[in-house]
């Protein structure tokens, strides 16, 4: 069987590498058209990316592209209209009819979607010999590759999305290779779980678990409140891990402290993928912040924070400082306060970093409840393996309900 199913799926990439439409990979018509205009554009530049433009010294793979095993590198359309694909990693079996529980993971910045792929299948695999409840599922692992056009050439073909900079996708700037296109990073995972939840492909289709850190979950954070609400009844959950940032859906900061940046002195700390300013949807949507709140807060959502993750490397700018300081940690966890003080839920928030003097609550929209959930993993800093493995991890990826919360402040007198 696994012999047949590698045919199948190599006659896919043959297909995709001459330019045939592929029956396995559906068409994106209809419905699932992804449009190239809109109001959800977003600009070129994105603040981060706007203000730093880091030396290509971070270790990542430029070698030919050679898929680990277990899995096939191919791709599909995201737009049909121009052809754009992206490309990816993705388990060769269970065959598509077989598939309940579909994980899609990023990468973070390095780009090493093979090694991603690779963590995510581990951890499955680790689960099942464990007995660990919810894991003996038909799982595919799909691992998107964010190219980029400056250090990535060579590697990605003439049809295939490549962005400007190693950071740009994680904000869902829009690529800019193939010319021309107008397709971002949130087009292209609204693209993944629509094939998904493509009934005549995945008929057993139950579950959709997507899933970033560190980079990866700086997009799954924001992918969250901004990704369409795709037609399927497939539940779908997003799960972030320590990502450097957030993006507020309101201008309300962190009451500074000492000598740490402010509004007066960090102009851009509101500007698009820390806030939405820049964010051009804002101009014909006036309750784009409200809308982006509401689907953040109702879907199912969870935080996964390692209480270890205290580097301060990453992100340093003015405008990531004001959420929460130097470490990821902190930041995340305020980013946790944050959510529930502006939701006005009733959750104990003592102990948690940062002080806030917010100028409204949201209540009218949440009805003071969240679905979003935090776990964190004691013992463990920015390490996306030991994070998924972890009795929280687990939880996460493979628990319907109740996740293992992990560490709380409290009973630790405040202190981290």
């Amino acid at each position: 069987m696994r012999f047949v199913v590698g045919l199948i799926y190599f006659s896919s990439f043959l297909r995709f590498a001459i330019g045939i439409s592929d029956p396995l990979l559906p068409n994106l018509t209809g419905r699932q058209v992804l449009s190239v205009a809109g109001p959800r554009r977003i600009t070129l530049r994105d603040a981060f990316t706007e203000t730093k433009n880091y030396p290509n010294n971070e270790g990542e793979d430029h070698s030919k592209i050679v898929p680990p095993t277990g899995a096939i590198f191919t791709s599909i359309p995201v737009s049909p209209l121009q052809k754009e694909r992206i490309p990816f990693f993705q388990s060769i079996s269970p065959a598509p009819e077989y598939v309940t529980h579909a994980f899609i993971v990023l990468h973070g910045r390095l780009r090493n979607g093979k090694h991603y792929w690779m963590i995510t299948n581990s951890t499955i695999r680790s689960a099942r010999k464990d007995g660990y409840p919810g894991s003996q599922i038909n799982a595919t692992i799909l691992a998107p590759q964010f190219f980029s056009a400056k250090y990535n050439k060579g590697q990605y073909r003439r049809n295939d999305l490549a962005w400007a900079d190693t950071n740009a996708w994680q904000a869902a700037e829009r690529a800019i290779h193939p010319r021309g296109t107008h397709i971002d990073s949130i087009d292209v995972l609204d693209a993944i779980v629509s094939m998904f939840e493509n009934k005549a492909v995945y008929p057993s289709m139950k579950n959709i678990t997507i899933i970033g850190h560190g980079g990866g979950g700086q997009l799954i954070q924001r992918y969250a409140a901004l990704g369409k609400a795709i037609a399927g009844d497939s539940h779908i959950r997003y799960i972030h891990g320590d990502p450097s940032t957030c993006v507020y859906f309101t201008d309300d900061r962190l009451i500074p402290e000492n000598s740490a940046p402010s509004k007066q002195n960090c102009h851009l700390f509101d500007t698009w993928r820390y806030g939405f300013k820049g964010f051009p949807a804002e101009k014909n949507t006036p309750t784009l912040r409200e809308d982006a709140f509401y689907k953040y807060i109702t879907r199912d959502v969870i935080s996964l924070i390692g209480r270890e993750d205290t580097g301060e490397e990453g992100d340093q700018t003015c405008m990531a400082k004001m959420q929460g300081g130097t470490k990821r940690r902190d930041r995340n966890l305020t980013w946790w306060k944050y959510i529930n003080l502006l939701a006005g839920t009733s959750a104990n928030l003592d102990g948690f970093p940062g002080q806030f003097a917010l100028k409204r609550n949201w209540r009218h929209i949440s009805n003071g409840s969240i679905n979003l959930k935090l776990g964190v993993v004691e013992g463990v800093g920015h390490d996306a393996k030991d994070i998924f493995s972890s009795d929280t991890g687990r939880s996460a990826l493979f628990s319907d309900g109740v996740i293992d919360v992990g560490w709380r402040p409290l009973g630790n007198a405040g202190k981290l």
